[in-house]
């Protein structure tokens, strides 16, 4: 928060806006001095005479100095002072198959101007899930399903949009891994989501910055699997394409985002069933990853400073 650009201003008191104690994130009644270091820095009075009107409009807020950690979805609400925010998003991994590995989730990150009481959206991409005799349901966040007996999904987005979830809203988005194929398509693994483009798989094609993947990609949503065997498309900004033309192939990566304006700026696929950019500070393992043989993916995971 800072201080009244005008009106009263007091040491102590329990007046946010009024209250310097409140301001350095002190008691109410805590006993303080202008003249102590703390009261000066807030004041930018290096030395000399110190007033209260000195602490007019001044915020003890530090840029980026707050950090969040999401693994489900959920909103943040940006605090008075808050000028900036930096995202770094994993998307979630691919289900493996009978004998194949799902793909691992996409990663990007950028510093994204914003403004105080602005509501943003965290959305966290689900694992794409495996099963060998039953459909399951789409990974939360895009994942398409997988095909209608053996079922291996594709991995949900991870993303922050600006108080609704659209394209148009999107700030940052990680894309998510492609469902992987059956043994009886031979080497058919999951394709990995994020960048400019998810990978394409053995049928399934990547999403890109302006269309959906082959088959049955579209904006924010990976491709259903319409055969009784094979792998869906993983979410994106554009979803990665499910296996559509032949039984036990695998589907493609959904393509990560990053919004023009944004700074210190990543969008990067991952490697195989390898999430990207696990060397991060701020990674936790294993977010994102595609599932091994006859396993489900991981889910995505979102960090925010602010």
């Amino acid at each position: 928060m800072a201080l009244n650009a005008s009106g009263p201003i007091s040491i102590g008191g329990s007046t946010a806006g009024q209250s310097i104690n409140l301001e350095l994130g002190s008691a109410a009644t805590a006993m303080r001095s202008l003249n102590d270091a703390t009261s000066r820095t807030l004041a930018a009075v290096a030395s000399g005479a110190i007033s209260l009107s000195n602490f007019y409009s001044k915020s003890n807020y530090v840029a980026f100095g707050t950090k969040a950690t999401y693994a489900t979805n959920n909103t943040l609400t940006i605090p008075t002072g808050c000028t900036a925010i930096r995202i770094k998003a994993w998307g979630g991994g691919g289900a493996g198959g009978s004998a194949n590995t799902g793909g691992g989730g996409g990663f990007a990150k950028g510093d994204v101007t914003v403004s105080a009481g602005q509501s943003y959206l965290v959305r966290v991409g689900g694992g794409g899930l495996y099963n060998a005799g039953t459909r399951q349901a789409a990974a939360a966040n895009g994942g398409g399903q997988g095909g209608t007996t053996f079922c291996s999904g594709g991995g949900g987005y991870s993303g922050v949009f600006l108080t609704s979830v659209s394209q148009a809203n999107c700030k940052i988005l990680g894309g998510g891994g492609g469902g992987a194929g059956q043994v009886a398509g031979g080497s058919t693994p999951g394709a990995p989501g994020g960048g400019s483009s998810g990978g394409s798989a053995t049928n399934g094609v990547g999403g890109s910055q302006s269309a959906g993947g082959t088959s049955g990609g579209t904006a924010l949503q990976g491709g259903t699997c319409s055969l009784t065997s094979g792998g869906g498309g993983g979410g994106g900004y554009f979803g990665g394409g499910a296996a559509y033309t032949t039984q036990n192939y695998a589907g493609g990566g959904g393509s990560g985002y990053v919004v023009s304006g944004a700074t210190n700026t990543q969008n990067t696929a991952g490697s195989g069933r390898t999430v990207a950019n696990t060397g991060d500070s701020d990674y936790v393992s294993a977010y994102g990853y595609g599932g091994t043989s006859a396993v489900s993916g991981t889910g995505g995971y979102v960090v925010i400073y602010y």
